[in-house]
């Protein structure tokens, strides 16, 4: 992947396991895509099927080939827990049928499978992938 801007629309995830002991989950996403960061609200008890309706923009440097999703549970008095990730290969994401002729890509909203700490998959998350390769100037999104 070339450089450029990744906007990750977040709508939702479904069938994750609650990791909360008494009550439901609070969860958040963590999204790394080589150095570039980025993080969600926590959806306060929402369990195991949070909606986020969130879009988070990271700034991606040349050759970067994943997006890694992880999915936390926020706890007040103990560290966050890890509820699953998921792993998007840009390059099968933004193929040739995916760009425009202002050569911007979109992929649309689709739902990845989500693996859980101990390597089982449980759920998926539904998001809508736009990105826009460094010196387009189109503003997508602003």
């Amino acid at each position: 992947m070339p450089a450029g801007t990744l906007d990750v629309y977040l709508d939702c995830a479904k069938g994750l396991k609650d990791t909360e002991i008494i009550g439901k989950a609070d969860p958040y996403v963590v999204l790394k895509a080589g150095k570039a960061t980025g993080k969600t609200k926590t959806c306060k008890d929402q369990g195991g099927s949070p909606v986020w309706g969130e879009k988070i923009r990271l700034h991606i440097a040349p050759g970067c080939k994943q997006l890694v999703l992880t999915i936390f549970n926020a706890n007040t008095f103990y560290k966050d827990d890890i509820m699953g990730t998921a792993t998007i290969t840009l390059s099968e994401v933004f193929d040739a049928d995916n760009k425009f002729p202002d050569g911007t890509f979109l992929s649309p909203s689709a739902d990845y499978p989500v693996t859980r700490v101990d390597g089982k998959s449980q759920g998926k998350i539904t998001l809508t992938l736009v990105f826009e390769e460094e010196g387009n100037n189109l503003n997508l999104g602003e």
